[in-house]
């Protein structure tokens, strides 16, 4: 059916929105010693309900560029995080330029947790130092590997993502991160066509990393998710014509059973899966919010054509609910946050140059990955290596 709020009986609802007081909303302060998030705090807790995460941090603004003389000055200078734009792109309007937030919204956004803090992109992409006599570097990736007391018996790491088009926008932005660095690499297992369709190559290419094992002796870390493509190929109208023959051809229920049910007997055989797979780390990572439309720069919608419940960031709601009800129960198997950081920012989405709708509406912005890759690479710092993560100081 149609989803749209004039729909509903009893439309329009009065809502009274009660700012909560200061004091139960922290933000951290990175000037106040260390404070990076720990483990627990970078996942969900089992216990805790589906949407917690949206309380352990805030989008924060942290420079409007239109106005900030100091950003506009090193950004005119080559310098700071930002040194690769070209002068004339801070002031003249540009593809780079509207990707990076300079001359599109002309903010420029953090996501700041409430008890802890992130990682800065100017940390994580810290040159290793060139000195030969230093016995460390100051780069947090390389000194991972740097001295004994890392919990690997080899400084071999490959880092596997399993999913869509996000994950795959996701895994090239953690090679940028980890490029310089040999001993790692990561593998892309593509989910696109759905988990109906694909779960048997995921066991395969699964395996087949553990046959490599036995030679090369990396050492596994997965972050899976599975939701966008499944909501396309299982519920949407698009694939209405075909869905049926994509069902029996795959060998799944075609009648009689609700689209989230397929997702949930397939999403519970996958987790089934990797619960008894050995690796050293099993992550999901719940889907992102895609199809926001209010707040979403860059797509032109008439406020007349109504938005089908089926292409919402409520259906994803509902599969999240669904994935992680299954994921709760098995301890073997962390969650992190992919929603909540992501419906918070529909105006940062997804811009190619000819700036088609399928992507715009369904993929985060350059902003938004930047935040989970940072988060991501927390999660698994904070396993391999969580002296590194204790040294550091946090400056920002």
């Amino acid at each position: 059916p149609l989803y749209e709020g004039f729909m509903l009986p009893n439309f329009p609802l009065s809502l009274l929105v009660v700012k909560e007081p200061q004091e139960t909303l922290p933000l951290s302060d990175p000037k106040l010693g260390n404070g990076l998030c720990s483990f627990d705090q970078l996942t969900e807790h089992p216990s805790s309900p589906n949407g917690a995460a949206y309380r352990k941090a805030r989008w924060v603004l942290v420079d409007k560029v239109a106005a900030s003389q100091k950003h506009r000055h090193d950004q005119m200078n080559n310098q700071g995080p930002s040194r690769n734009i070209a002068k004339s792109q801070i002031t003249d309007p540009s593809f780079q330029g509207y990707l990076t937030g300079h001359n599109s919204l002309g903010i420029m956004m953090d996501y700041v947790p409430t008890d802890c803090s992130l990682i800065s992109s100017s940390q994580l992409l810290r040159a290793p130092s060139t000195n030969p006599e230093e016995p460390t570097t100051n780069n947090p990736i390389r000194q991972c590997f740097s001295d004994n007391r890392t919990t690997l018996n080899s400084n071999q790491v490959h880092v596997v993502f399993i999913g869509d088009s996000i994950s795959r926008l996701q895994s090239k932005h953690f090679e940028t991160l980890v490029a310089p660095h040999t001993n790692i690499r990561t593998t892309l297992i593509s989910i696109s066509a759905g988990i109906v369709e694909t779960l048997p190559q995921i066991k395969r290419e699964l395996n087949q990393l553990l046959l490599e094992r036995e030679t090369n002796k990396e050492h596994l870390f997965i972050m899976f998710n599975t939701g966008l493509h499944d909501i396309l190929r299982l519920c949407s109208p698009k694939w209405k014509e075909n869905r049926k023959e994509y069902l029996v051809q795959n060998h799944a229920p075609s009648s009689n059973i609700s689209c989230v049910a397929v997702y949930r007997k397939y999403f519970q055989k996958l987790v089934n899966f990797l619960k008894d797979y050995p690796a050293d780390l099993r992550v999901f990572q719940s889907t992102t919010a895609a199809w926001p439309r209010y707040g979403n720069y860059g797509v032109g919608w008439s406020p007349t054509e109504p938005q089908v419940f089926s292409l919402s960031t409520n259906i994803v709601f509902r599969f999240n609910e669904i994935a992680y009800n299954i994921v709760s129960r098995v301890p073997e198997i962390h969650i992190m946050d992919g929603y909540w950081i992501t419906l918070a920012r529909p105006d940062n989405r997804q811009m190619k140059a000819s700036n088609p709708v399928g992507p715009h509406m369904a993929h985060p912005g350059l902003e938004v990955i930047n935040v989970l890759g940072r988060i991501w690479w927390m999660i698994l710092a904070r396993t391999i290596c969580n002296h590194v993560v204790e040294d550091i100081v946090n400056d920002g």
